[in-house]
């Protein structure tokens, strides 16, 4: 039996680990790793979550950046967290 939530959350903050590190091309490939059980959980706030940690790997101006980021604010809306969007738009990458 897997447990989508606890393995998103460990790869987000693997990711989050590894991009802090430098290690930008891991970094995203563990977003990617922690979307899919999120997506597959319906998880919106670690989806919103790992679409952020995406946008920190790439350059803020990126349009890829810029529409990770602006689906992870719609998430966050959608869900009822009103500072989500503002602290996407600030740069927040999606960590604690």
């Amino acid at each position: 039996m897997r447990d989508t939530r606890h393995e998103s959350e460990f790869g987000h903050g693997l990711a989050t680990t590894l991009r802090r590190a430098g290690d930008v091309a891991g970094a995203r490939e563990r977003y990617e790793r922690s979307l899919r059980p999120a997506t597959a959980g319906r998880m919106a706030y670690s989806i919103a979550r790992a679409l952020t940690g995406l946008a920190a790997c790439l350059e803020p101006d990126d349009p890829e950046a810029v529409s990770l980021r602006a689906r992870a604010a719609a998430l966050f809306r959608e869900i009822g967290i009103s500072s989500g969007p503002a602290d996407v738009e600030r740069g927040w990458s999606g960590d604690d």
